[in-house]
C-alpha cells in the first residue's frame, strides 16, 4: 500500500513515523510545500524498511497514492481534503477537519456524495481505555451520570508559528474531548459555556487566542461536564477523563 501524507511538520512526522512501522505500508510519499521539510523528514526515517520519497505538488501525490494523510494547518484541512475526495483518493484528516462551521458543512456534503472514505482524526473513540470506559457507562454500571471532568494540558507550547494557523484552542486543544465526552455519554450538548485567559504567552493574545481555558457542557439529561485545559504543564504531558455517577466513578488517564 502507498500512503501519502501531506505535511511535513510535528504531526506529519509522527504519522510518518508511525506508518513507517505497519507492515501493510510499502511506500510513504511526502509532501510539503516549504523546502526541506519533507526531505527532512525522509532523511529521519531512512532506515525504515518501508520506500519513502517526496514530491513537490500535492496534486502529483494524489496520483501515486492508495490513501492520504493531511496533517497540514488547519486552515488548509477542507481544500485538501476537498481535492483527494474529488481524485478519489481515501483521506484521513487531522483534526480539526475545518476551521468553520459553514465551511466544515460545505465539505461534509461534497464528501457524503463522492463516497470516497474520510476519516477524522479523533482517535480516543479507538482508545482501549476510552472503549472500556463508555461500554460501562452506557451499560448502566455507573448508574445516572452525574458529572463528566476532563483535563487535558500540553507539556509545552506549539511552535509560536503555528499558533495564527492553529483556528485557535477550542478546535485545536479541545477539539479532542468535545468529541470524545458526547461520545463518551451518548448525548446531545444544549448548553456550551467557555472561558479563557493567556498566561503561557503573550503571543498567543496577538492571535486572538487563548493558551489556559475551561469548558463547561451540559447535557439533555442535565448531566454535566467540565473540560479544563492549558497550552503548558511543566509535569509534561497530562490528559484524563473522569466519570462520576450515582453508583460508581471511573478515571482513564
Amino acid at each position: 500500500m502507498r500512503i501519502g501524507i501531506t505535511g511535513a511538520g510535528r504531526i506529519g512526522a509522527m504519522h510518518a513515523r508511525n506508518l513507517s512501522q505497519l507492515s501493510g505500508v510499502d511506500e510513504l510519499i511526502l509532501h510539503d510545500p516549504l523546502p526541506g521539510r519533507a526531505p527532512g523528514v525522509a532523511t529521519q526515517l531512512a532506515g525504515s524498511t518501508v520506500r519513502i520519497r517526496t514530491v513537490e505538488g500535492y496534486s502529483e501525490q494524489l496520483g501515486q497514492v492508495d490513501g492520504v494523510v493531511v496533517a497540514t494547518p488547519t486552515t488548509t484541512h477542507a481544500d485538501l481534503v476537498l481535492l483527494a475526495v474529488a481524485a478519489g483518493v481515501p483521506t484521513l484528516c487531522e483534526k480539526p477537519a475545518a476551521d468553520n462551521e459553514p465551511r466544515l458543512r460545505d465539505m461534509v456534503e461534497a464528501v457524503d456524495r463522492s463516497g470516497v472514505e474520510v476519516l477524522v482524526g479523533f482517535q480516543r473513540r479507538f482508545d482501549p481505555p476510552l472503549v472500556e470506559m463508555r461500554r460501562r457507562v452506557l451499560a448502566g454500571e455507573l448508574g445516572t451520570v452525574y458529572h463528566v471532568r476532563a483535563l487535558g494540558q500540553d507539556h509545552e507550547p506549539p511552535d509560536l508559528g503555528f499558533i495564527p494557523t492553529s483556528g485557535g484552542m477550542f478546535r485545536d486543544l479541545f477539539i479532542h474531548d468535545l468529541d470524545a465526552i458526547p461520545w463518551l455519554v451518548d448525548e446531545p450538548v444544549v448548553e456550551v459555556y467557555a472561558t479563557g485567559s493567556v498566561l503561557v504567552d503573550d503571543a498567543f493574545a496577538a492571535s486572538g487566542d487563548v493558551d489556559t481555558a475551561v469548558v463547561l457542557l451540559r447535557f439533555a439529561s442535565g448531566t454535566l461536564a467540565t473540560l479544563t485545559g492549558g497550552r503548558r504543564d511543566g509535569l509534561g504531558y497530562d490528559h484524563r477523563i473522569e466519570v462520576i455517577g450515582s453508583r460508581d466513578a471511573l478515571v482513564v488517564g
